[in-house]
C-alpha cells in the first residue's frame, strides 16, 4: 500500500467523520467535445464520421447507485427533428459503439455480477472485474468536490489478434465513498466525477445525493449470456 493511498484514505475517514453518510444518489454525465478525424479521402465518409461525433457530443449518461448495486444508462436525448427517426437511431448506435458506450452497464457489489445490455437488448453476464488503479497524489476541484487522479492500464486484445493497452484516468471524491463510475470502471475509494477513456470523456454535469431514501436499481429481466459464450460467438462470425 502506497503513500498516496493511505493520504487518500486518510482523507476519506476524515471527510466520513464529519458528515453524514450518503445512501445513495444519481450522476449525470455529459460529453466534452472530441477531436474530429476527418482523414477519409471519401467526402461521404467524412460527413457520416462528422455526425457520429455530433452526435457523441449530444449524448448523456446517468449513474445511479445505491451501497451494492449501481447502473449506468444512456440517455435518449437525440435531437432527431431533421433526420429520419431510422436513420438518427442508427447513427446514434454509431456514436455509442465508436466513441462513448455501446452498452448499458448493471453492477451488483452482493453477487459480484455485471449485466451489460446492448442495443437490442441482448444481456451479458460477467465476473466483477475490480480494477486495478494507480492512485496519485495530483488533485482538483469538481462541482466543489476535492477529486484525486487514478489511472488504470486497460489490457485487451484487438480485432486483429494483437495485445492492446491503453490508460485509463479518472478523477473520484474520497467525500462520495462509493465504488462507481461510468461504464464498468470501479474500485476506486470514492465516486468517479470525471473519466477519459481514449479521447472520450465523461465528466458530471449533475449530482443528486440522498441521505434519507435508497433508491431502489432496476436490473433489466430476461435471459442472459455468459462473456465468454458472447466473444466466442462474435469471434465465429468474424471468421476468427
Amino acid at each position: 500500500m502506497n503513500r498516496t493511498f493511505i493520504f487518500v484514505l486518510i482523507t476519506i475517514l476524515l471527510t466520513l467523520s464529519s458528515s453524514s453518510q450518503v445512501v445513495s444518489g444519481k450522476i449525470t454525465y455529459n460529453i466534452q467535445p472530441i477531436d474530429i478525424e476527418l482523414d477519409s479521402k471519401s467526402d461521404k465518409i467524412n460527413s457520416l464520421n462528422e455526425k457520429i461525433y455530433q452526435v457523441a457530443h449530444k449524448q448523456s449518461f446517468t449513474l445511479e447507485f445505491n451501497a451494492i448495486k449501481s447502473s449506468f444508462i444512456l440517455n435518449n436525448l437525440l435531437d432527431s427533428s431533421n433526420i429520419d427517426e431510422q436513420y438518427s437511431k442508427k447513427i446514434s448506435n454509431l456514436a455509442s459503439m465508436l466513441i462513448t458506450s455501446g452498452y448499458n452497464y448493471y453492477l451488483n457489489l452482493l453477487t459480484k455480477t455485471v449485466v451489460l445490455q446492448n442495443a437490442d437488448g441482448l444481456l451479458i453476464e460477467e465476473k466483477y472485474d475490480k480494477k486495478n488503479w494507480e492512485i496519485t497524489s495530483e488533485s482538483k476541484k469538481i462541482a466543489d468536490y476535492l477529486c484525486y487522479k487514478a489511472i488504470y492500464i486497460k489490457n485487451y486484445m484487438g480485432r486483429n489478434g494483437k495485445n492492446i493497452s491503453i490508460p485509463i484516468t479518472a478523477w473520484f471524491a474520497p467525500s462520495l465513498p462509493y465504488s462507481y463510475g461510468p461504464k464498468d470502471y470501479n474500485g476506486l475509494p470514492g465516486l468517479i466525477l470525471e473519466l477519459q477513456e481514449r479521447k472520450t470523456i465523461y465528466f458530471a454535469s449533475l449530482i443528486t445525493l440522498s441521505k434519507d431514501k435508497e433508491l431502489e436499481i432496476e436490473f433489466p429481466k430476461g435471459k442472459t449470456v455468459t462473456k465468454e459464450d458472447y466473444e466466442k460467438k462474435l469471434k465465429a462470425q468474424m471468421g476468427m
